[in-house]
Parts: structure tokens; sequence; C-alpha cells
């Protein structure tokens, strides 16, 4: 993984006084699947929004294979940026849309864009008026797959969408990726519907970068320890774990660590339940450390 499709330096983006990102350094890697993760406002679409020369940064600097996403055409040729809200014309049918981007991008594939057309059960000759948003979201995601750009960004593709859809889209990101490999983002801030096809996840709270890490790295980050809570003042200090909650009988923290770590192997000798938890919740508890006082504030 020693090539980038994306490099950052100080990337800043204020709107007024607000910062919607924050002096972010990152390098993406190329021909990876990557989950840009975030809570809703946290900076993600706007992170996309420069990457693909829609916007430019305040402050910083960014790269895309090498070149100037706001400047050089070569590189917005190179980029497909997707989502429900894009400005279509409501008049416009979905045959129309698929040929405006057949004529955009060179790589566009119509032929397997009819295919997942009649996939979705969708009429190509719909009007984009008539689409509910998840069929929205489905028609953009069609365009975005077909284009097969050497930077494809889904900006919540499966916004609105059902269930089964979800899973399909899903197979068809991890089968086209395989036949064509290219640098797939897939913005989101519910990790649990991409987990098993991303390969890599950068997390932003806030408009700054939490971390970039692989997939199993984050699976690596934290474990779950739940037992009395003697137990757990035995063996975990305040630095050993990001959160804590004490009930009446028992008590869970999250510890700091491999859930086959050292200091899950010491819980487990003092009777302690240790168990993994979801690159999700290792998400979660990245950016809400603390003891839940908060939340038990509410009913005092």
């Amino acid at each position: 993984m020693g090539e980038y499709s994306i490099i950052t330096k100080g990337l800043t983006k204020k709107y007024g006084n607000k910062r919607a990102l924050r002096n972010i350094d990152i390098k993406l890697h190329k021909d990876e699947i990557i989950g840009l993760v975030g809570a809703n406002g946290s900076g993600k679409t706007t992170f996309f929004n420069i990457c693909s020369g829609i916007d430019s940064p305040t402050e910083g600097e960014i790269t895309v294979f090498g070149k100037n996403p706001r400047k050089d055409v070569d590189v917005a040729e190179k980029i497909v940026y997707t989502n429900a809200n894009l400005p279509v014309g409501e008049m416009n049918r979905i045959i129309d849309v698929l040929d405006y981007y057949n004529i955009m991008y060179d790589n566009f594939d119509m032929d397997f864009a009819m295919k997942l057309v009649r996939m979705f059960d969708l009429s190509e000759f719909a009007k984009i008026k008539s689409l509910s948003t998840g069929m929205r979201s489905v028609t953009h995601f069609i365009c975005g797959i077909a284009a097969r750009c050497d930077i494809t960004i889904f900006d919540e593709p499966i916004n609105g969408v059902d269930v089964g859809k979800r899973k399909l889209i899903n197979k068809i990101i991890m089968g086209d990726f395989i036949e064509h490999p290219r640098t797939i983002f897939i913005t989101t801030h519910i990790l649990s519907e991409i987990d098993n096809i991303v390969s890599e996840i950068m997390l932003i709270n806030e408009g700054a970068l939490v971390f970039y890490k692989s997939i199993d790295e984050v699976r690596e980050m934290f474990f779950r320890a739940d037992g009395e809570k003697a137990q757990i003042d035995k063996v975990f200090t305040k630095e050993d774990c990001c959160f804590r909650q004490d009930g009446e009988i028992s008590s869970f923290v999250i510890g700091c660590g491999s859930p086959n770590g050292e200091l899950a192997s010491k819980a487990m000798k003092e009777g302690i339940k240790v168990s993994a938890i979801t690159p999700e919740e290792a998400c979660y508890y990245s950016v809400n450390s603390g003891n839940n006082k908060e939340v038990e504030s509410l009913w005092d």
C-alpha cells in the first residue's frame, strides 16, 4: 500500500466562523474501499466536495494523484461523486441521467448500468421527480459504479434504501471492485452497514481527523469487559479504559487494546468476561469517551 490517491496537508475549511474541516493531514491509499465515518455534520460531505474539486479549502493543500482537483481538468475526469441530492433536473428521465454520465466519463459502461436498472426494478423512462428517496439513491449509485472512475465517491449511497437493496448494493460494490480495482470511498454515519466490505476506515469528528486505520486495526483498538465492580477496580485504571459504566450489581468498561492482548488476558484471569466490540462501536468510543454521566443526569 505504498501508493496514494489523495494527500492533504493542513486541510481546513471555514464557513464564516465555523470550521467544517480542521487541519487534516492524511495520505489515503490507492485501490482500497475506504469508509469515511462520522456523525451528521462532522465534515464528511465537505471533505469530498474538496476532493472532487467542487469546493476549495480555506487553508492547507490537497492533491489527487499528485494534482490539484480544483484546477486540473484531468483530475476531474478521474473522479465521480454521487449522492441522492445532486442537482439533477426533476423532469429528466433515468435514461437521460445515464446518457449524461456516459458522455462525461470515458469508462462509463452503459450495458452494465442498464443491467443494474433492471436488477433494481427501475424503469429507464421514469422521471426523477417520480422517484422516492431510496430510488434516487439507487439511481445515483448506478451512475457512480458504472462510471468506473479511478476515484469513486458514494456519499450515503444507501440513504432511504430498504434492507434487501442495501445488501445488494454492497455485493455490487465488492464485485465490481474485484473486477475493476479503484479507490472507492463510502461516506456513512452507520458503519455497521458497510463494515463487511470496507478495508480501511477514516473517522472524523467535528471536522478533525480522529484516525485512519485498516478495518483489522480498528477491531483491535478496544474490547468490552463485564464483571463485578470490585473485579473491574482491581484490573482497570482510569487510563486503561475509555468508557465505564457502574451498576448496582455489575459494571462494564471499554478497555484500550486488543481483546486478545495483555490487559484483556489479565481481566479474564480475574473472572471478568471479555468480548470483542464491533468497528462501529470502536468508532463511537473513540469520540465518546467518559462514564455516561451526561445521560444519567437526565433522570436526576
